[in-house]
């Protein structure tokens, strides 16, 4: 059963990022991966449901992604470049529409997310923060719960297409755009020197 569940996530994950959360139907879902629709509904009983499970997990999958580049970066700098390297792969297979659609037609979905987004992942940006400055590679007077909430609030306001039109910008262009403004604005001198020697060995920018 779990493994079934599994294969059903993996797949509307897919679609949904493709083809948007509302175009995809259960009929899709179910003839994509040849499975009848009742043991479909024996799997999750409505699309709400399953929309719910495939954000929680891949909420659960981007969490592992992140500890773990923590875990595996010298440094606080190659560990927002190592999580922007996961993430760019995932913005540029998703729908422009994908959090406008989350949000209006599936709001208990939505609200996991947006806890998601205003706790954890704000606890995530602000923990790298303190982590460059202990490392002296950051600027001795930041305020990381500010900066935290300001840099969240800058990955997410790429998906308002008021801002930036989808006809007109690209969203994993915009991103890599911000975040180098976000991170030249907290560099120390000992930052910005191992800034330039990243980009001199080719570790830098993020499309390496």
């Amino acid at each position: 059963m779990e493994e079934a569940k599994e294969r059903v996530i993996q797949k509307a994950d897919e679609l949904f990022r493709m083809y948007g959360l509302r175009s995809v139907t259960m009929d899709d879902l179910a003839r994509s991966l040849a499975m009848s629709k009742r043991t479909l509904y024996q799997l999750f009983k409505d699309k709400r449901a399953l929309v719910k499970e495939a954000i929680s997990c891949k909420m659960e999958e981007d969490h592992c992604v992140v500890e773990e580049a923590r875990k595996k970066a010298q440094n606080a700098i190659e560990e927002i470049v190592l999580i922007f390297q996961h993430f760019r792969t995932v913005i540029a297979t998703l729908k422009p529409t994908f959090l406008y659609e989350l949000e209006r037609y599936f709001p208990e979905a939505w609200q996991s997310f947006h806890q998601y987004k205003n706790e954890v992942i704000r606890e995530q940006v602000e923990r790298n923060l303190k982590r460059g400055m202990a490392e002296g590679i950051y600027r001795s007077d930041l305020r990381p719960d500010i900066l935290a909430a300001m840099r969240v609030e800058q990955v997410f306001i790429v998906f308002n297409p008021q801002v930036f039109p989808p006809e007109k910008f690209h969203f994993v262009e915009v991103q890599e755009e911000l975040l180098k403004h976000f991170i030249y604005g907290v560099l120390s001198e000992k930052g910005l020197q191992l800034v330039k020697q990243y980009e001199e060995e080719g570790k830098l920018w993020l499309n390496k």
